[in-house]
């Protein structure tokens, strides 16, 4: 074989060693569809939602929904109650609410007390709460109040009566109770008609936290577990059948209290992708959990009262 030709072969594999490097040196620290491309590939679809994934732990935003006065055992001897219980999510099998009657459960849930108030009277309170949390990370909330009056809706003007048309109760409705939330105007501004969820939802601007009440009908205080059940299953399915929702959405639903008859056993079950669908956390859960499971999964600190000795129920997550 001639030098000549000996030196092209050379010179040859001194090229490819070359090119081989400056591609690897290229495709560090680039994503996968980006050495895709460059190896003459097509894009390929992202497996991450359009939503926040800088924020820490398992969920991006919670939905929590409230219904009224009924014992877990009595709730799943309904039909989609006990569906979604077993079906669709993750069943919280011994979650107790507080005490009686409702206005102090839900004190609890963003409080992580209820300040020695045991009456569904309008009460006013100088504390924080979870509000404060959130806000101080940068964080976003809404209370979703159905039938709340919508010329106070978003508005920075909070509707501070007892109930409006009979429907909205301000008892049920907790971020009402707070001094700084219902005289501060921007704060005011983040308490919307239940109607706005489905805005938000559009607009694919949702809060961290979505804290949603029915009202006083569809969330059987006044009707029952049967008109409860049928709203329900009208109610939930649009919204788990929203992929763009549901991506990193977790759903927390619950009653306020039992009916003095079981000692405070409800029911209470979580729904999401996160979730270990169908099975039962025999864990002990109470509403002061719901608040401790927000609070460790965005990493807020907690606000030192009965949050801060409360369980996640962190255990039902496919994480955990």
């Amino acid at each position: 074989m001639s030098k000549s030709v000996i030196s092209l072969a050379f010179l040859l594999v001194v090229v490819v060693l070359m090119v081989s490097t400056l591609l690897t040196s290229t495709t560090k620290g680039v994503n996968a569809n980006t050495i895709n491309i460059l190896r003459g590939g097509q894009p390929q679809a992202s497996s991450s939602s359009s939503g926040n994934h800088t924020l820490p732990g398992t969920f991006e935003r919670i939905l929590i929904v409230n219904f009224e006065n009924q014992p877990l055992q009595l709730t799943l001897l309904h039909e989609y109650f006990n569906y979604v219980a077993y079906k669709v999510g993750a069943l919280l099998g011994q979650y107790y609410a507080i005490t009686h009657p409702s206005q102090p459960n839900y004190l609890c849930q963003i409080a992580g007390d209820y300040f020695g108030h045991n009456s569904d009277s309008n009460v006013n309170v100088n504390a924080t709460t979870l509000v404060d949390l959130l806000e101080a990370k940068g964080l976003t909330w809404k209370s979703y109040q159905e039938n709340y009056p919508k010329e106070n809706s978003g508005t920075g003007s909070c509707f501070v009566g007892a109930n409006y048309q009979k429907l909205y109760y301000r008892k049920h409705n907790p971020f009402m109770t707070f001094d700084n939330i219902r005289n501060n105007p921007n704060r005011c501004r983040n308490i919307v008609s239940g109607e706005q969820l489905d805005i938000d939802i559009a607009s694919g601007k949702l809060p961290n936290v979505m804290y949603y009440t029915p009202n006083i009908d569809n969330d059987g205080h006044d009707t029952g577990l049967n008109y409860a059940n049928d709203w329900l299953a009208k109610w939930l399915p649009v919204r788990l059948n929203n992929p763009n929702f549901m991506r990193g959405t977790l759903i927390f639903i619950t009653f306020d209290e039992d009916d003095y008859l079981f000692e405070n056993h409800i029911y209470a079950v979580v729904i999401g992708d996160m979730v270990k669908t169908g099975i039962e956390d025999r864990n002990t859960y109470n509403h002061y959990s719901l608040l401790r499971t927000i609070e460790e999964n965005f990493q807020l600190g907690t606000l030192g009262r009965n949050d801060a000795k409360a369980n996640s129920f962190t255990s039902c997550f496919k994480n955990q």
